[in-house]
């Protein structure tokens, strides 16, 4: 089962456009388990490749992926919305006319992450750059600080961890 799920999900990693719309019927074809259908329809709504054929595609299908697929299901599937930075108007519309059974206050949180996420460029914030002789899309973070001894009480068993000494990080 875990190797079926490895290679059902690369599905929604390809790059080329063909692959990927075919990899989108399958999640209404039957060719997929309508329990995993969902979490690969979110997969290709991430897809940097495919996002807005997706969820064009979602659209379109909307009735029969909400009376085929789990409705505990689809607040997850639309969780890939957050990436359609430049669709806002058109998620927030959707979703005003086409409210989920189950999970409404999910999709709100999904929203205003879109909200967020696309009112960041015109904050100043800038967007994620590419790690230096990383993969492409790979991001730069910055390491954590260090764990830093700072005190505590004594011994086993006195809340003190690590021998009697509570560890936190730098700031």
């Amino acid at each position: 089962p875990q190797d079926e799920q490895r290679y059902l999900f690369a599905l929604a990693a390809f790059t080329r456009p063909e692959l990927l719309r075919e990899t989108m019927a399958m999640t209404l074809d039957g060719e997929v388990r309508t329990q995993n259908a969902p979490y690969l329809m979110h997969a290709l709504l991430v897809n940097r490749v495919c996002r807005y054929e997706a969820w064009d595609f979602l659209r379109r299908n909307w009735e029969q992926m909400t009376t085929r697929f789990p409705d505990s299901a689809l607040p997850r599937m639309c969780e890939g919305v957050v990436a359609l930075l430049d669709r806002e108007a058109e998620v927030r519309e959707f979703f005003a006319a086409h409210r989920l059974r189950v999970g409404g206050k999910l999709i709100d949180q999904h929203l205003e992450r879109l909200a967020v996420a696309g009112a960041l460029p015109s904050r100043g914030g800038a967007p994620p750059r590419a790690a230096p002789g990383g993969k492409r899309g790979a991001l730069r973070r910055a390491a954590p600080p260090p764990l830093a001894p700072r005190g505590g009480r004594g011994g086993p068993g006195t809340g003190g961890g690590r021998g009697g000494v509570l560890w936190a990080r730098r700031s």
